[in-house]
């Protein structure tokens, strides 16, 4: 369902899209471009970073922090859980 590539490098972040995209292309899957999102974990805080990439899928845009698995991932690199609690009483 949902797919992750994690790396704190932005030039190894294309290869790995690149490898990942043959490999969803000879399994017969496909991904979203659109929806899809990422992030370059970055602790130097680098503005050019931050920009969209182009890649032989198409254009992938940035996005400062999301959510996985319950989990707020940002680009400096901190993790924030995002848990909400509801108590039904009868």
């Amino acid at each position: 369902d949902d797919t992750i590539v994690i790396s704190t490098d932005r030039q190894k972040f294309i290869i790995k899209c690149n490898e990942t995209m043959k490999f969803f292309s000879k399994n017969k899957l496909t991904l979203n471009i659109g929806k899809s999102k990422y992030l370059i974990i970055n602790f130097s805080n680098i503005i050019h970073l931050k920009s969209d990439l182009i890649l032989e899928m198409g254009v992938l845009k940035y996005k400062e922090s999301f959510k996985y698995l319950g989990v707020i991932i940002s680009d400096s690199g901190s993790l924030k859980k995002d848990v909400k609690l509801t108590f039904f009483y009868s």
